[in-house]
């Protein structure tokens, strides 16, 4: 039985037979819920999530979302203790581990240099 909030489709494994219910060649497949939203949602809920993390410890970051995927954290009061803590708060809120390698000026720059190392990361 599938989790709640995941997709559950039937799959044909041959596209020629009809989908009968107990077709062999149909298999039961369950997309996960993360894998089953629209990918423009799911950006648009992702950068809220960070822009909302990133106003905690960069507090002159513009209200508008759309200003503050690009501004610049540092001016906006990054510092450089409050991305230790911006680092260890997004590893928190999105499940993932930050080399101390990938823990540079450039990759917390902004929220949109943010995003971009946590794509990387889930990519790898």
């Amino acid at each position: 039985m599938p989790k709640p909030g995941a997709i559950s489709a039937r799959i044909s494994l041959n596209a020629a037979k009809p989908r009968a219910q107990n077709d062999s060649n149909v298999s039961q497949v369950v997309v996960p819920p993360r894998l089953g939203r629209h990918l423009m949602n799911d950006r648009v809920a992702f950068d809220s999530k960070l822009g909302d993390l990133a106003r905690e410890f960069a507090p002159a970051l513009p209200s508008d979302a759309k200003l503050a995927h690009g501004a610049d954290l540092h001016e906006a009061g990054l510092t450089s203790m409050a991305t230790v803590k911006l680092m260890l708060a997004i590893e928190a809120a999105y499940g993932v581990a930050i080399p101390d390698a990938e823990l540079t000026p450039e990759n917390f720059r902004s929220i949109a240099a943010i995003a971009a190392l946590l794509a990387r990361l889930r990519a790898a």
